[in-house]
């Protein structure tokens, strides 16, 4: 197809911009091990966990077929993003799946997550197909090893605090029970989340200028929702 190449974003913004994007990637993987710790039942079966979970190899995520008005779209929804944030301006972004998986296929500040991930959002639900590197997760038989599956989960950031809820963890024909993802489990995970990520930003203020900007996050219907404000820090 005939594709303009994509307008590189700005110094001062793409650096921000890109751990915003590993950012969203370093919590689905967190999402996806907390997940499967729990449903495969503690310590007693960590072992089997890590056999049936993760894999020694990397798998390659079939990369969304985009067409040329559906990348010019999801280009100006990320340059208004951008902008937005740029000019320390509240603004309201909708992304949808097409616009999410249009960035990762053509732009190079998210190429490292190209083949790796692949987005779908309906019903105010996201599922993400991935493929992922389990390196910085700091348990004993991660190392070298990857996440190849899906993960379905509603989620939702606003006050600096994140709401994870995971509805589904599949990993080849293995799965996590759906009655072990309670909503109990789900407040739980989002605190701790919640202050991990905090704990993380502390030590990249690049990454914490960017998340300063954003006032809320959430999934609607079948789009993600991102408003920006002001930011005097």
């Amino acid at each position: 197809m005939n594709e303009q190449p994509p307008l590189p974003p700005p110094p001062t913004q793409s650096s921000g911009a890109g751990c915003f994007a590993r950012g969203c990637l370093i919590a689905v993987v967190a999402l996806v091990v907390f997940a499967v710790l729990l449903g495969v039942g503690g310590t007693i079966l960590y072992r089997r966990a890590v056999v049936h979970f993760t894999a020694a190899q990397a798998v390659e995520v079939p990369v969304a077929v985009i067409s040329n008005e559906q990348y010019q779209t999801a280009r100006g929804n990320l340059d208004r993003l951008r902008n937005a944030i740029g000019a320390n301006r509240e603004e309201t972004i909708v992304f949808g799946a097409t616009d999410l998986n249009a960035i990762v296929a053509h732009e190079q500040e998210f190429s490292g997550a190209r083949g790796r991930v692949r987005f779908g959002i309906a019903d105010s639900n996201m599922t993400v197909d991935l493929s992922v590197p389990l390196e910085s997760i700091r348990l004993a038989g991660f190392s070298h090893r990857w996440f190849n599956g899906s993960v379905r989960f509603s989620f939702a950031y606003e006050n600096e605090q994140f709401d994870f809820a995971p509805l589904a963890v599949q990993a080849g024909t293995w799965s996590v029970p759906e009655w072990l993802l309670t909503s109990e489990f789900s407040s739980s995970f989002s605190r701790t989340f919640s202050q991990r990520f905090h704990d993380e930003m502390q030590a990249k203020p690049q990454g914490r200028e960017v998340w300063n900007h954003l006032k809320s996050i959430r999934l609607q219907d079948d789009k993600l929702v991102v408003t920006t404000q002001p930011s005097s820090r």
